[in-house]
């Protein structure tokens, strides 16, 4: 028997799949992936993220706030991540770094990355991170 594979790093929340979630799984289970690791990258999505999750069981849920959006955090954004994950056993990410011109300035990026990397090894929880 061969064993399900697994996306493991996903963005289903983006709205360009608004409406084409279940053909999005039905094509990835024909091509035998039997699970998708949804990764929540700012407050605004983590609710889509777990909605996802909890509407379609090969939808494994993350949350976390990507280096991209971490200026723009609200200023208890680890308290409501910290409660979410709790409350429904997602994992923590995307996180990271990506110091590209444009990007929020290194501090901010790394506070908020090392806030992430605390809250997964405190919680026992798998981390998904952004690599360029």
């Amino acid at each position: 028997m061969i064993a399900a594979q697994v996306d493991s790093h996903c963005h289903l929340q983006d709205l360009r799949f608004t409406g084409r979630v279940p053909e999005v799984l039905a094509r990835a289970q024909a091509a035998g992936v039997g699970h998708l690791v949804c990764c929540g990258t700012r407050e605004a999505d983590w609710d889509r993220v777990l909605e996802l999750a909890r509407d379609h069981p090969p939808v494994l849920p993350m949350l976390g706030l990507h280096p991209w959006y971490a200026e723009a955090a609200g200023p208890d954004w680890l308290g409501r991540l910290r409660e979410r994950v709790l409350a429904s056993g997602a994992g923590i990410g995307e996180c990271g770094l990506d110091f590209a011109e444009g990007r929020p300035g290194r501090a901010v990026q790394e506070a908020a990355f090392q806030a992430q990397l605390r809250l997964a090894i405190e919680l026992d929880l798998p981390l998904a991170m952004a690599a360029w």
